[in-house]
């Protein structure tokens, strides 16, 4: 059985339309940048963020686990995220000896 082919067709292929498309390619990460501050040794400190597809199409991401020494642990949910939806992405961050302040 063969799948389902569904068209899309994107209007304002001039080049000036192109450059308005790829402004509407994408995902945008809310909030961009996070201090956490000055953590308390031992305690374990949560954030949640939106990543919003703000394209025409569904998009794939890929978060790149940091090493377990860190204390950093990303949850999220594996998949395409369909146009103008939104993906949660989680960070725990277990603060040990090492103090973290800015995570970008």
């Amino acid at each position: 059985m063969r799948r389902k082919v569904n068209n899309v067709i994107v209007t304002g292929a001039t080049p000036v339309g192109y450059q308005t498309i790829n402004r509407m390619r994408g995902l945008e990460l809310a909030p961009e940048r996070v201090d956490f501050g000055v953590l308390k040794e031992g305690n374990t400190y949560t954030l949640n963020l939106s990543l919003r597809n703000t394209g025409v199409d569904a998009c794939r991401f890929r978060v790149k686990q940091p090493p377990p020494s860190t204390g950093v642990k990303i949850l999220y949910k594996p998949g395409p995220v369909r146009a103008q939806f939104v993906s949660n992405v989680i960070i725990h961050v277990y603060s040990t000896s090492l103090i973290i302040t800015q995570f970008a």
